[in-house]
């Protein structure tokens, strides 16, 4: 029991890194799991396979944003984003793409921007709810251009999910 108790007394900023961690393990199996949904060939055992990935990774990265990320944001009065963080998260889903799947960098980064950038939205949505302030507002045309590129599943799914997650 008391070491139940000592673990969950860690200070914000282990918080927040153990956090982004779990995130970046959310994000490869949100690119692992939409890259092998892709090819029109796909068995329908392996769709569902991979489209429940999806789903709990979705639902863990939701859990993580609410859990960990926020509470740690408010305790250390960090911001909701800065775009450099946003670009380390698109350049190490691009690295990741590469490496597995051996794609030209061009390739990768922009497969990363569209799988990735609408769960930078929906996390940064989450934190907005509960209340993380934001340090500055992004442009409007940045923000419309970031919400029109979704992934097959965020395409299909992300307005649920959002809604789901926001009203939670």
């Amino acid at each position: 029991m008391k070491e139940k108790q000592q673990k969950k007394i860690i200070n914000p900023e282990e918080m927040l890194s153990e956090a982004r961690e779990e995130l970046t393990q959310c994000r490869e199996l949100f690119i692992l799991s939409t890259l092998m949904l892709m090819p029109e060939q796909t068995s329908i055992e392996d769709r569902v396979f991979w489209g429940n990935i999806w789903l709990n990774a979705a639902s863990e990265e939701e859990k993580i944003t609410r859990e960990l990320v926020v509470p740690a944001k408010l305790k250390t009065g960090a911001y909701r984003t800065v775009p450099a963080v946003e670009d380390g998260v698109r350049a190490n889903a691009s690295n990741f793409i590469q490496a597995v799947f051996g794609m030209e960098p061009e390739l990768a980064r922009e497969l990363a921007r569209v799988i990735i950038d609408p769960h930078i939205e929906l996390t940064k949505e989450i934190q907005k709810k509960l209340g993380v302030p934001e340090k500055a507002a992004a442009s409007s045309a940045k923000k419309a251009k970031v919400g029109r590129e979704h992934s097959i599943f965020t395409y299909a799914h992300g307005p649920t999910l959002r809604r789901a997650a926001c009203q939670s």
